[in-house]
C-alpha cells in the first residue's frame, strides 16, 4: 500500500464517514464506554438508506508476510454481534453473541491454553483474547493491537483550536524541539526564526524573532497552524496511520501539494486524506492509482480503475476529473 492516498468526493458523499469507519476498529480493543470514534449517536451509525440492522466491518493486515483478516458486525447500539479473526486464511476464532464460539484454533496465535469464558455483547472477543491469552511481543495480536491503537483521525477544526494548539506548543518546548519546528516550517516556505521566552508568571511560550518578538500563537495563519499540528503528529509522535479530513482546508494549493509529498516521504506512517482540491491530482503530486473518488452509487475506486483511458505522465488528470472522465 502506498504511504499516502487522497480521497475525492462532493459534499455529503461519505468521505468523513469513511474515515469514521476506518478508525472504528480501535474501539474493539478497549472496554465498553471508551469511544475513540467520532460518531457516538446511534442515528448516525447505520446507513440511513439500508434496512440492515447491523454494520459489517472488515480489515485486512499484512504483518511480515502474515495475512490477518478481522471481520465484525455491530448493531445500532454498537453492540458487537459477531467476530471472526483469521490468520493466513485459517480461522483463529469465530464468535457470535447468538451461537457462542462457533469455531476456533487459538493455537495459531499461541493462545491454546486460554479457557474461553467470554460472553459480552458490548465488549469484543478480540479484546478478551488479547487481554487474557499470553501475547508474544511482535506476535499477531501484539502487532494488531499496536497498529490499530496507532490509527488516528484528525480534523482541521480540532487541530486549529486554541486549546489544542497551546498543548502542542507546550509539548514542543518540553521536548526541546523548537529548532526542529523552525526547520520544518522553513521547509514549507514559512521563513520565521523561533525562540522561547518566559512570561512573568513563569510560563514559557514560542515567539517569532523580530525587533519586537511576537508570540507564535498570535502571528501565524490558519495554514501555519496546520503545519504546527502536523509537525507534532509526524515528528513528535509515533502513529501507524493518520486519517486527515480536509487536511488542506486552510492551505494554499502549493502548500497542500508539498504536504502530500511530505506524507509520501514518511514510510513509517500511512496517511489517508480527504479533499475537494482538484489541483492535487496534477502529475508529479499523486499517482492516479493513489487517488480515490466516490461515485454516485457510493462506490470508492481509484481514478486509474474508473476509466478505460491509459493514464500516462502527460495526462491532464485534473481536466479529466473536472470533465467527468472518472464519474
Amino acid at each position: 500500500m502506498p504511504t499516502s492516498c487522497l480521497i475525492f468526493g462532493p459534499n455529503a458523499s461519505g468521505k468523513s464517514n469513511l474515515l469514521s469507519a476506518l478508525v472504528d476498529i480501535r474501539t474493539n480493543f478497549f472496554a465498553p464506554g471508551n469511544s475513540f470514534g467520532p460518531i457516538d449517536a446511534d442515528e448516525g451509525f447505520l446507513n440511513a438508506n439500508s434496512m440492515l440492522q447491523e454494520a459489517t466491518f472488515e480489515y485486512e493486515f499484512l504483518f511480515d508476510g502474515a495475512r490477518v483478516l478481522y471481520r465484525y458486525a455491530k448493531a445500532a447500539d454498537r453492540g458487537i454481534k459477531e467476530e471472526v479473526l483469521s490468520l493466513n486464511d485459517k480461522i483463529v476464532f469465530d464468535y457470535s453473541v447468538k451461537d457462542g464460539l462457533r469455531d476456533s484454533n487459538l493455537g495459531l496465535i499461541d493462545a491454546q491454553s486460554l479457557n474461553w469464558t467470554f460472553s459480552d455483547e458490548y465488549s469484543s472477543a478480540l479484546a478478551y483474547v488479547s487481554s487474557n491469552a499470553p501475547v508474544q511481543k511482535n506476535g499477531v495480536l501484539d502487532r494488531l493491537r499496536s497498529f490499530t491503537s496507532g490509527i488516528t483521525r484528525a480534523t482541521h477544526d480540532g487541530w486549529n483550536s486554541p486549546r489544542v494548539l497551546d498543548g502542542y506548543v507546550r509539548e514542543i518546548i518540553k521536548k526541546d524541539k523548537v529548532l526542529e519546528l523552525e526547520e520544518f516550517l522553513n521547509g514549507f516556505g514559512i521563513n520565521e526564526k523561533l525562540m522561547v521566552r518566559e512570561g512573568a508568571d513563569g510560563s514559557r511560550s514560542i515567539y517569532c524573532k523580530h525587533t519586537r518578538p511576537i508570540p507564535l500563537a498570535l502571528c501565524i495563519s490558519s495554514g501555519t497552524r496546520t503545519l504546527l499540528s502536523l509537525f507534532v503528529f509526524y515528528r513528535l509522535r509515533s502513529r501507524a496511520m493518520y486519517l486527515l479530513d480536509e487536511f488542506d482546508a486552510y492551505c494554499h494549493f502549493e502548500l497542500a501539494e508539498n504536504l502530500l509529498r511530505f506524507f509520501g516521504s514518511t514510510p513509517e506512517c500511512q496517511t489517508i486524506c480527504t479533499t475537494h482540491n482538484t489541483s492535487l491530482t496534477r502529475n508529479g503530486v499523486m499517482r492516479p492509482d493513489c487517488i480515490f473518488k466516490f461515485g454516485d452509487d457510493g462506490s470508492l475506486r481509484a481514478l486509474s480503475d474508473r476509466t478505460d483511458r491509459e493514464l500516462g505522465f502527460g495526462s491532464n488528470v485534473e481536466r479529466l476529473l473536472r470533465n467527468g472522465e472518472f464519474d
